[in-house]
């Protein structure tokens, strides 16, 4: 029995060293094997990675280009939408440019026809002055010369009184002496006659003597006075009237021209129109002269006729308020303003008469009352 387990023993060893060789050598080939079978698979997984890597380099390059492509299209959508948006810009700013460009030409236009009108009223205006210089020069001196001629009249009419008041005074004396020979001549006859004593007759003589040239000095003092008088009020209204005159002189533009003032300078190309042909419908309808230059906020308006000025006046004003001006709707507004106006004379020259208690006044004297509330007499 001990054999049989020696054997079995001996068979398991023998068995086991044969199984680890047998092992090992399939282990060993097993390993060859495998060995073999990875780098296959290395290959192949080395080929299908290089496959993929060109695949996915492929993909990329052609994502590349696709987002390449479409970065382009992008871009040149983007800078054909900026290049419209840059010519309708363009052509929008070209537009605003050249409309600005026409208003400052227009502008520049009514600026210079502006100036036109401005520089021919001057001149019309110089030349008005220097007429009226003249006409002033022309008064001065012929109002000097009716001072002087006044004054040599008057040192006459002086002298011709003391000739008169002379001559007065001697026949006055001669007179007397003629009376004082009526009284001895009166006397005589009284004392041949009457029987008076010279005293008495001497004093009857004296009382009818003096009561007759108390009457004939009186007759003479209230001729001379009434002289005087006239004289006194004839000269003393010439003395007024020259002075008037002399201080007319400074009021006389004053009193020609009115001052129509405005909001801004804005209106006056309005007022003046284009090629001035609204300022001209103006003056042509009113009969003034209506002067547009640099001064700030007002308008001129020149004329003699205080009732034209007032017309002138009222329309600008209505036309400005209104904001229409042109030629045919000044011509309506000044019609209507004239009609206005001369009802308001009117309305004045009755009131006027009334308050101070006058009737039956004929109608134009009434307008000419009423006319007087817009005019000036030298300066007052």
């Amino acid at each position: 029995m001990s054999s049989i387990l020696l054997y079995c023993v001996l068979t398991a060893v023998i068995a086991l060293i044969g199984g680890l060789v047998i092992g090992r050598q399939l282990a060993g080939k097993a390993r060859q094997d495998h060995e073999g079978e990875a780098q296959v698979k290395a290959q192949q997984l080395l080929e299908e990675a290089e496959l993929q890597a060109t695949r996915t380099r492929d993909e990329r390059i052609q994502q590349s280009k696709d987002k390449f492509r479409n970065l382009k299209n992008e871009y040149e959508q983007e800078q054909k939408q900026k290049r419209r948006e840059f010519d309708t810009e363009s052509q929008r700013l070209k537009a605003a440019l050249d409309q600005e460009l026409t208003e400052r030409r227009q502008g520049v236009l009514a600026q210079e026809q502006a100036i036109k009108h401005l520089t021919e009223t001057t001149q019309r205006q110089l030349e008005t002055i220097q007429h009226k210089e003249k006409e002033l020069e022309t008064t001065r001196e012929k109002v000097q010369a009716d001072a002087e001629h006044q004054r040599n009249r008057f040192e006459q009419q002086e002298e011709k009184r003391q000739q008169k008041h002379e001559t007065a005074v001697a026949d006055l004396q001669a007179k007397q002496q003629e009376a004082e020979a009526q009284i001895h001549e009166v006397q005589s006859q009284l004392e041949k006659v009457a029987g008076l004593t010279a005293a008495e007759a001497r004093e009857q003589l004296v009382e009818s003597l003096r009561n007759e040239a108390q009457l004939q000095a009186s007759s003479y003092i209230k001729d001379t006075v009434a002289q005087a008088k006239l004289t006194a009020t004839k000269d003393a209204k010439k003395v007024v009237l020259e002075t008037i005159q002399r201080t007319a002189s400074e009021h006389a533009i004053e009193n020609c021209v009115s001052v129509f003032n405005i909001e801004s300078d804005d209106v006056k190309g309005k007022i003046i129109g284009r090629e001035g042909r609204n300022i001209r419908a103006l003056e042509a309808a009113t009969g003034v002269e209506v002067i547009v230059d640099d001064t700030p906020e007002a308008i001129i308006i020149s004329g003699f006729d205080p009732v034209r000025r007032e017309i002138a006046r009222l329309s600008l004003h209505l036309l400005v308020k209104d904001g229409r001006i042109h030629p045919a709707r000044v011509e309506e507004i000044v019609a209507k303003t004239t009609k206005k106006i001369e009802e308001e004379i009117i309305e004045i020259g009755e009131r006027t008469v009334i308050d101070l208690g006058i009737h039956g006044l004929h109608p134009e004297l009434i307008r000419m009352v009423g006319r007087m509330r817009f005019r000036s007499s030298y300066g007052q």
